[in-house]
């Protein structure tokens, strides 16, 4: 198989994640495209919530700013609460496409040296952010996304080791924000 399908089919797998995530958090999907589409978790205190807190993964547990600060639910689906709130303080700013197209390892950054495009890998159960890995790429790209997630940074070096490569330094590159 030819390097570029196999990075056809990790990319894929990582849109497929993400999609499976927010079936997992009970979102609608027609509504994802929505700007005015909120997160269901800023009703959890009014009873209306339309997600089961007990049904979902610890991971996927809201935080004070999720259940606070309104936002759009595509800033719920990741595993890692650090990244969902480093997204959600940062949303004025935050641009959504080309963090997209950089997750899933289509955005153009690194057109020429496809060893450090931006992306994710997902290796297992997509709503454990202990299977998710981090490119060098992406990390260099959106290090303030990263920063002070640890157990992703932890989960990325372990999944790099499993096939020989160094570790990422994540706090080194995410305080450059």
């Amino acid at each position: 198989m030819s390097s570029d399908r196999l990075l056809s089919l990790i990319y894929y797998n990582v849109f497929r994640a993400l999609v499976s995530n927010m079936r997992l958090l009970n979102l609608d999907l027609e509504l994802m495209e929505r700007d005015d589409y909120q997160s269901p978790f800023l009703e959890l205190d009014s009873g209306t919530c339309s997600i089961d807190l007990n049904s979902i993964p610890s991971d996927f547990q809201p935080t004070l700013i999720q259940r606070t600060l309104p936002h759009h639910p595509r800033m719920d689906i990741f595993p890692d609460p650090v990244v969902r709130d480093n997204i959600i303080l940062n949303q004025r700013k935050f641009e959504d496409y080309p963090f997209c197209m950089a997750v899933i390892g289509q955005d153009t950054w690194h057109e020429d040296d496809p060893s450090q495009r931006a992306g994710m890998v997902v290796w297992a159960e997509p709503w454990n952010v202990r299977n998710w890995e981090i490119t060098d790429g992406f990390l260099t790209k959106w290090s303030w996304v990263l920063k002070g997630a640890g157990e992703l940074g932890s989960a990325t070096n372990s999944w790099r080791g499993k096939r020989g490569l160094h570790p990422l330094a994540f706090e080194r590159q995410s305080s450059s924000r």
